[in-house]
């Protein structure tokens, strides 16, 4: 599965994917995360954000898919 900031990353969404596919996820938030920061840094491409929620949606994903490996103990 490949995150996109249009994905609905409900509990019962995440609940239904094994934990291989829960750390890929959680591999390209944090990927995507990181590229939203970069953009606002001074040395990177644009100097302001055009969407600044998306700071906050990515940072609850990757905090819902944590939650989530750690209920399933991985």
């Amino acid at each position: 599965m490949i995150y996109d900031i249009c994905l609905k990353c409900t509990p019962e969404f995440l609940r239904g994917m094994s934990p291989d596919e829960l750390n890929e996820l959680l591999d390209q938030a944090q990927a995507r995360f990181f590229d939203l920061r970069v953009q606002t840094s001074p040395h990177g491409r644009a100097k302001v954000v055009p969407w600044p929620h998306l700071f906050g949606k990515v940072k609850k994903d990757i905090a819902r898919i944590k939650t989530l490996l750690r209920e399933k103990g991985f």
